[in-house]
């Protein structure tokens, strides 16, 4: 399916550009053992964490990822700078898939995406991870210096600064078997 276009591999996350849910959305596989499932489906402007950063800034991206507070200030679509990283799922073949080889990425609502953006492609960008051969994973970091986020203050409207410093985390890969993608949703 990659071969022929009709896929994208996703596993580095980044930006989803396609369609929105009303208007059918990007399905996504996940491989388990030696086939690849169908286990959900995507929207345009949502953004998918890859493992590493899910795992090390989930408890963060719960709280950033509010989609009742985000959804109030709205949606339109835009396009993104040119820095960003996007998996772009428009164009004539379609349907368009997204597969992942393992489990374990983050989803990004569009509402707090938009908002984020930046930061959202910073830590992707910055924390990955490196499969280890007895099936584990640990948590890969790019630079030594620490990531800064912005994020709104939930009751008062003030920017705040939260950094993030690079620590090394042993962690275990989810089991092939398992189909294992977290939504991070409030």
């Amino acid at each position: 399916m990659i071969n022929t276009g009709l896929a994208i591999r996703a596993d580095d996350g980044g930006l989803i550009l396609g369609p929105s849910h009303n208007d059918g959305g990007i399905k996504f596989l996940v491989k388990t053992e030696d086939k690849y499932l169908l286990e959900g489906e995507l929207e345009g402007y949502e953004y998918i964490l890859n493992l590493g950063a899910t795992f090390d800034c989930g408890d963060f991206f719960t709280i950033l990822n509010n989609h009742i507070e985000h959804s109030i200030l709205g949606f339109q679509d835009y396009e993104p700078t040119l820095h960003i990283r996007n998996l772009d799922c428009r164009g004539i073949l379609k349907p368009k898939y997204l597969v992942f080889e393992q489990g374990g990425f983050g989803i990004v609502n569009k509402f707090s995406t938009q908002g984020y953006l930046t930061s959202l492609d910073q830590i992707n960008n910055n924390i990955s991870y490196e499969m280890q051969s007895d099936g584990t994973f640990r948590v890969a970091y790019k630079s030594e210096e620490p990531i800064h986020l912005y994020f709104y203050g939930r009751y008062d409207g003030t920017v705040r600064k939260k950094w993030i410093y690079p620590i090394e985390k042993p962690l275990v890969a989810p089991e092939p078997k398992k189909r294992f993608w977290k939504r991070i949703w409030k």
